[in-house]
């Protein structure tokens, strides 16, 4: 209630606020009430037209130092009434901006940290400055899929031409605006990193502290009461961006295509908009929800507009921003088509391609074309596949550490406790239970460590050192992005000890339950 009667509140200090003249003109630059209204200390924020600003959120998705390595997703819902558009299926996604650490690096794009306001629409599409008020604060709607397209165009422009040391680079290039796309967007409105993978980041709606009209613009008297309302007035999701589900719908990059039983359709549509609007009822908010609206109007044969359709912006660099970077992806590319054959001896891919080649038979070469492409993809699933599993290993492996360590220190009190009791009264009920109590949590880090040291075995004999090394990297920037640095050492101590036991091939349980310990 209190959480409802100060958002009302907020909104009509507001208006009054817009309502009182403003001094000085347009041209003079806007205040953080209309560029960023909830700031946060880690922010970026880009200047704009007519002295205003667009604020954006960091959105990092893992990565190793293989750049043909990207980050594999599950998208939807595992729902058959919106199965079409939402059925559960796989995504893959890495950020084209990129900072090097002292393991690995880090990718990443940015979005808009909320929906495109009127102002801003206006201050870059129109020929006369807006004057900035709450009214220019609510998403800019009724607007075509081609007007948001020409939006990002004529912001980029702009920004090229009058503060280009602004924008990020990559390699020889500046980022640029452009509309998201489908899974950039449904990953940062589920938390991206910042949640856990599996229960987090799977469910319907995003983490939520409260109840759902504290996050979003639903229909109904509880929320938004038939209105489009300013952005940034409710919390934000976990990436702490604002009005991610409710308010507008957001239209994204890519034309719609239905699911055909986990993977998108070759046959392609209209233009998508994603996570409902004012008009949503709450029992149909997902994140998953996906709606398809013709480019054009029936009835006019004109650009579609919808009230309750806006958009939100990304900024992200090209990929072959250099030839070193070129070089780099190929080799990865030859890498990755390879997977881990003994090339020294016989490759036969590059044994298909060369029959290829050298045949004069049209038909032939074109089989053997077609069986080399299915080749390299299979090879190159199976690479991905063993990613995942690597970096499975090592979540199990932190996890098992952190419990035998737990129950080491557990043991250390009870058996303290054992021997006053026992050097005070062997025989006393109280002595007989913590020698059971000790015996039993014995058993159980024994437990523990037989299945530490079989997961062990298993992946040092399974996977090679230098992937165990990579997906180390992207495993850590996981553990750090959803708040569970403690696991990063004991992955790190994981992951040591697999390479040990792959270059000495002797499990001395003492010496490794020893290090762990310790």
């Amino acid at each position: 209630m209190f959480k409802d009667i100060a958002k009302r509140a907020l909104v009509v200090g507001l208006v009054a606020a817009a309502a009182a003249p403003t001094a000085g003109s347009a041209e003079e630059p806007w205040g953080e009430t209309y560029v960023n209204p909830a700031p946060e200390p880690d922010d970026f924020v880009l200047p704009m037209p007519c002295g205003g600003g667009m604020a954006f959120r960091q959105v990092r998705t893992p990565a190793t130092n293989d750049l043909l390595e990207d980050y594999q997703i599950t998208l939807g819902q595992a729902d058959d009434g919106e199965a079409l558009s939402e059925y559960v299926r796989q995504g893959y996604l890495l950020g084209s901006l990129t900072q090097s650490l002292m393991v690995g690096r880090v990718a990443y794009f940015y979005l808009g940290k909320y929906e495109v306001t009127v102002d801003q629409y206006r201050a870059v599409m129109d020929d006369r400055c807006p004057q900035p008020s709450i009214r220019g604060r609510l998403p800019a709607a009724n607007l075509s899929w081609f007007d948001a397209v020409a939006f990002t165009r004529g912001y980029s422009e702009w920004l090229f031409q009058n503060t280009p040391d602004d924008l990020p680079t990559e390699g020889e290039y500046r980022a640029f605006v452009r509309l998201p796309t489908e899974v950039e967007w449904e990953f940062a409105a589920r938390g991206g990193t910042s949640v856990d993978p599996n229960s987090e980041f799977r469910a319907r709606l995003f983490r939520m502290d409260g109840p759902t009209e504290q996050y979003v613009w639903f229909q109904g008297p509880r929320s938004a009461s038939g209105q489009v309302h300013p952005v940034g007035l409710l919390d934000a999701n976990p990436l702490l961006l604002h009005d991610m589900l409710g308010n507008v719908e957001e239209m994204v990059l890519e034309p719609y295509r239905v699911n055909r039983v986990g993977r998108r359709h070759g046959q392609v549509g209209g233009f998508v908009a994603r996570g409902g609007s004012y008009l949503t009822p709450e029992s149909a908010l997902s994140t998953a929800e996906r709606t398809e609206y013709s480019y054009f109007d029936e009835r006019t044969g004109e650009a579609r507009r919808l009230p309750q359709v806006g958009f939100r912006v990304a900024v992200s660099a090209p990929i072959l921003v250099s030839q070193q970077r070129i070089a780099e992806m190929r080799e990865a590319w030859q890498d990755a088509r390879r997977f881990r054959l003994d090339t020294d001896r016989f490759d036969p891919l590059d044994a298909l391609q060369e029959l290829a080649r050298n045949t004069t038979d049209l038909e032939v070469r074109t089989t053997l074309e077609e069986i080399a492409g299915r080749f390299g993809a299979e090879l190159s699933a199976r690479s991905e596949v063993e990613a995942r599993a690597v970096r499975s290993a090592i979540m199990t492996g932190a996890t098992l550490i952190r419990m035998l360590r737990n129950d080491h220190r557990l043991i250390t009190a009870v058996e303290r406790a054992y021997e006053f009791e026992r050097n005070r009264d062997a025989d006393s009920e109280r002595a007989q239970r913590l020698a059971d109590q000790l015996a039993a949590q014995r058993e159980r880090l024994d437990i523990t460590f037989r299945s530490y040291l079989n997961g062990l075995v298993q992946a040092a004999n399974d996977y090679g050192g230098s992937l165990h090394h990579q997906q180390l990297a992207l495993q850590i920037q996981s553990f750090e992005d959803s708040g569970l640095e403690t696991l990063v050492e004991p992955a790190a101590l994981f992951t040591d000890q697999v390479l040990q036991y792959q270059d000495q091939q002797d499990l001395d349980r003492d010496a490794l339950l020893a290090q762990i310990l310790r």
